[in-house]
């Protein structure tokens, strides 16, 4: 069974599938830290990705951080090229890790 959700875009949304789980939320806020990138539902929930894996977006200004689109996968920088998958905000490691 594939799990779906979507929400008009009246304000920020997330919507993801995949055949075992779904994650579905409206997203009420981003802001960003010198480390990570954080999203806030209207649920109250906090989720955060490390900027280690978008060097990018770590490089980039307050200004070009703020033009963002919200796609049906994802967010998108298209001025510096940068995109976040929402499924990412969900993984159970937000920072890279090094394995030895």
């Amino acid at each position: 069974m594939l799990y779906t959700c979507n929400y008009q875009l009246e304000h920020l949304s997330l919507s993801y599938s995949t055949p075992t789980k779904r994650y579905c939320m409206k997203i009420k806020k981003i802001w960003f830290d010198k480390d990570y990138i954080y999203l806030t539902s209207e649920e109250g929930q906090t989720l955060r990705q490390s900027l280690l894996w978008y060097p990018r977006l770590a490089k980039a200004s307050k200004e070009e951080r703020e033009r963002y689109r919200i796609g049906f996968d994802g967010i998108h920088w298209r001025n510096i090229d940068e995109d976040i998958s929402f499924e990412s905000f969900t993984y159970d490691d937000a920072e890279p890790t090094i394995n030895f």
